[in-house]
């Protein structure tokens, strides 16, 4: 299942030492090559948005606990095209079916 995270700042960058952003950075090329963060963002000043891709939200809280994250956005992503496919099958469906009540009252 794919997240979006996002992460208010604790601090600015400029505070860090570089020997922990190389860190951050070592960790996020990693994760992103596993596959389990697809994608990184920062918003200066606002947060960090990660796009993730987690088996549910308990393995996602559980990643974030051991990084000390515990107070992140958390929104859970669908496909857009899934949606879309289950939306018009879903009309569809209601379609025929009010289709067939049509033709069942002509029948009557």
């Amino acid at each position: 299942m794919q997240y979006s995270v996002f992460v208010k700042p604790s601090g600015t960058m400029s505070e860090c030492d570089v020997e922990s952003l190389t860190q951050v950075r070592e960790h996020l090329q990693e994760s992103m090559k596993k596959g389990s963060i697809l994608s990184a963002y920062v918003n200066p000043g606002a947060g960090l948005l990660l796009i993730v891709d987690q088996p549910d939200s308990a393995h996602l809280h559980a990643e974030l606990r051991k990084h000390h994250i515990i107070d992140a956005e958390i929104t859970e992503l669908f496909p857009l095209l899934g949606v879309l496919d289950a939306y018009i099958g879903k009309h569809s469906k209601t379609t025929a079916s009010l289709r067939n009540m049509d033709s069942l009252s002509d029948a009557l």
